[in-house]
């Protein structure tokens, strides 16, 4: 039952599911980037992999999502409905949190280090369906990795498995 609760964000996924007592939703409700869970489970080094670019945020929810999600979530649990009104500041705070966290390495532990696609590659919408935006997005996490871990290099690993066209798109299937 945890499994698919954890894809469960109501209204848009799918009811909650009841496990014992308790109503279980998406984590990404409650905490948007599972930072401070692995911090408070006790580890040391922690590697962030963001999927929104750099300078990107979530955007608060509109009014149409307040009143359809907001007001039905409040039935089931306000704690739910608060995360979820509040959702764009915590995901902001904690993106905050990592990138000074992330500028600054040689503070005490926990040491800990945000890697985003780059700001200027294609940004991917939750209900993207068309495989080569979709692949596009992988290339930019991929190059954003691989600068984490060599950043000098003039040409990511990825960029020679994958070649891209002049334009930076993938090569149109034959």
């Amino acid at each position: 039952n945890a499994l698919p609760a954890s894809a469960t964000i109501p209204y848009i996924a799918g009811p909650p599911v009841q496990i014992g007592t308790d109503l279980m939703f998406d984590a990404s409700l409650f905490e948007p980037l599972p930072y401070t869970s692995a911090i408070a489970d006790g580890c040391t080094h922690v590697l962030v992999l963001a999927s929104r670019p750099r300078g990107r945020y979530r955007n608060p929810p509109s009014v149409f999502e307040r009143w359809a999600i907001g007001s039905k979530l409040e039935k089931l649990s306000s704690d739910a409905a608060t995360a979820f009104h509040d959702r764009a500041d915590s995901y902001r705070h904690t993106i905050n949190l990592l990138t000074q966290n992330s500028e600054h390495p040689e503070a005490a532990p926990p040491y800990s280090y945000l890697v985003q696609p780059n700001s200027c590659d294609t940004e991917i919408s939750q209900l993207e369906r068309k495989k080569e935006k979709l692949i596009l997005g992988a290339i930019s996490g991929m190059r954003a990795v691989f600068s984490l871990f060599d950043p000098d290099a003039r040409l990511s690993y990825f960029e020679v498995l994958t070649p891209l066209d002049r334009k930076g798109q993938l090569p149109r299937a034959r």
